[in-house]
């Protein structure tokens, strides 16, 4: 077995620099802990309507009211959780000021359409028997405003979109008919994977922003 002999001088500055970078006394510095404090889950228990932040929960299904709008506001953030179901009613709309971020999953795809809607779009059945077709479409979308810096969509049904705006929109930038989503954000982000879009006359409109659009 081979042996070592290590310099006295060695172990003395080794011991030196051990010891100075000890904080004791007034040298000690108390890091506090960041607090988590964790979005509130939205109640199911009534129909939406105004201004949210926070989660819709998993497994929970939520109604916006007839003719309202669900709508975040610049700064606030709206998770849709994995497994969650959104039922639009005719002419609302969600309109992100904010953020808004809808993350379904394989097992479990999120929801973002009308209520007791049945698919017959069986091939060679007439156009005028689907669900989808253009009387069909019964509210106005995903608006986004030039405040949006970032909307996320993955695993996510957006159905029957394309409903004409009843009164004032809801943006001043958009009129007429509706789109399924609408971002206009130029420094703002985009993101759209595995996603459904199903029964709207116009899908997707982008005027500006970052844009990653997948499967």
């Amino acid at each position: 077995m081979k042996k070592y002999i290590v310099p006295a001088f060695l172990l003395i500055a080794s011991a030196f620099a051990i010891s100075s970078c000890t904080k004791t006394g007034s040298d000690a510095v108390s890091i506090s802990k960041k607090k988590v404090v964790p979005a509130q889950v939205i109640s199911d228990s009534i129909p939406l309507t105004g201004t949210y932040k926070g989660h819709l929960a998993t497994g929970k299904t939520y109604t916006v009211a007839y003719g309202g709008n669900l709508i975040i506001n610049a700064g606030d953030t709206l998770y849709m959780d994995e497994g969650s179901t959104l039922y639009m009613s005719p002419a609302s709309s969600i309109v992100v000021k904010g953020t808004f971020i809808s993350l379904g999953t394989q097992a479990k795809p999120n929801w973002i359409t009308v209520k007791d809607m049945v698919k017959t779009d069986d091939p060679g059945l007439p156009a005028g028997s689907d669900s989808a077709y253009v009387s069909k479409r019964l509210w106005c979308g995903i608006n986004c405003d030039t405040s949006c810096q970032l909307l996320v969509l993955k695993w996510t049904h957006i159905e029957y979109t394309s409903a004409a705006f009843v009164g004032t929109p809801p943006l001043t930038s958009v009129s007429g008919t509706s789109h399924a989503i609408y971002f206009q954000t130029p420094t703002g982000s985009m993101v759209m994977e595995d996603c459904w879009l199903y029964g709207s006359a116009d899908e997707v409109r982008v005027s500006g922003g970052k844009i990653w659009v997948v499967r």
